[in-house]
């Protein structure tokens, strides 16, 4: 039997309709899913996992993404900002995030330990 559910969270804070809202979408280890773009939907920062396993995308039941997936799904969900997380021992960051990057459009952040991220009105 095969499960699918997307794993997330999704904090928001402010007022949506005078514009001063703040997003922040996060998934725990999720397989690709279209509910994705819904969970990040507009986020100032979707926080995805990018695990980056070999032989991932071969498996039949998926429970993690790689980073290619993680910047689609960020990029389908019209986030302003992408962090990625969640490395598989051993994966070059600066690849993942290269290759997050490639298919978000965008700069891609590298969750690492003590990063502070700024919410909000960053220009």
């Amino acid at each position: 039997m095969q499960v699918d559910a997307v794993v997330g969270v999704l904090v928001r804070d402010g007022d949506r309709v005078q514009g001063g809202e703040v997003a922040l979408a996060y998934t725990g280890d999720t397989g690709p899913d279209p509910m994705l773009a819904e969970l990040g939907r507009d986020a100032d920062l979707f926080i995805v996992e990018a695990t980056d396993r070999d032989g991932e995308t071969r498996r039949p039941v998926r429970s993690l993404m790689t980073s290619a997936e993680a910047g689609r799904a960020a990029r389908q969900a019209g986030a302003r900002r992408l962090m990625v997380t969640h490395f598989w021992p051993g994966n070059d960051r600066a690849a993942a995030t290269t290759a997050a990057s490639a298919e978000f459009g965008r700069e891609v952040l590298t969750a690492d330990e003590g990063l502070t991220v700024a919410l909000g009105d960053y220009g």
